[in-house]
């Protein structure tokens, strides 16, 4: 196959980058489905005339979870 001309030498990542690439696939797997599943939420409270708004990760639970009445606005 070399005499040929079919053979062609490629580069063999190490376990260690392998390992790495891996860990980042996976987080951003994870980042994705956290964020659909904020939308998500919004969406379902949007039915219910909630709007979330724009918080911060930090903020966005007690956001969710503290709705006064009075803040309820349209979707």
């Amino acid at each position: 196959m070399m005499r040929v001309g079919l053979y062609r030498p490629v580069h063999v990542k190490t376990e260690r980058s392998q390992e790495i690439r891996m860990l980042l696939t996976a987080r951003k797997f994870l980042q994705s489905k956290i964020i659909d599943a904020g939308n998500s939420l919004r969406g379902l409270l949007c039915n219910f005339g909630l709007k979330v708004g724009a918080v911060t990760r930090a903020q966005y639970e007690a956001r969710v979870i503290f709705r006064p009445h009075h803040e309820a606005a349209q979707c």
